[in-house]
């Protein structure tokens, strides 16, 4: 083999695992789009949940769409940004209860009452969707199973609690 034939095939050899490295790159950045659209959309009626399906269960997105659910079950993004948009929308509520009773309704609660409710209520959300996009990816699987084992023994909402323990019911 001549030195020409070496350097044309480990060219070759390159450029294939940089088009590779190129394409999951693509994947994962495809499925965190479509991931975070379902999870933040409102009424969820433009096809987000079918879109997380189906990438999830083309070989090409499946880890991709796992890494991106495991991440949203599990609470590990992170939540400053949450924060600061319930902080501002506290400021906003605030402001609107001074300026049309002039004074806040009894009840009304604090800024970190505020924020922990409603952050409680957003993780939730996100949870319960992503553990549905979860089992209809991956239903049986070794990755919603892993999940299913971590939420077991965290402290969760009631309604995630009951979600978690029927998916390992139907997911034995």
């Amino acid at each position: 083999m001549t030195a020409a034939v070496v350097r044309r095939r480990f060219t070759g050899v390159a450029v294939a695992a940089v088009l590779a490295l190129a394409g999951c790159g693509l994947h994962a950045m495809r499925a965190h789009q479509v991931v975070a659209a379902w999870l933040a959309c409102t009424e969820c009626d433009a096809g987000q949940f079918d879109s997380v399906a189906a990438l999830g269960r083309r070989p090409a997105g499946h880890a991709a769409v796992i890494g991106e659910l495991r991440a949203a079950a599990l609470g590990t993004g992170d939540s400053a940004l949450i924060k600061a948009e319930l902080s501002a929308s506290y400021d906003s509520a605030r402001a609107y209860a001074l300026r049309t009773f002039g004074a806040l309704p009894a009840g009304f609660s604090d800024r970190s009452d505020w924020i922990g409710h409603h952050l409680g209520n957003r993780i939730a959300v996100v949870q319960a969707r992503a553990l549905r996009a979860f089992a209809s990816v991956d239903s049986g699987g070794s990755a919603l199973h892993a999940v299913l084992d971590t939420l077991a023994h965290r402290p969760l909402r009631p309604d995630i609690r009951a979600m978690v323990d029927s998916l390992r019911v139907l997911n034995p």
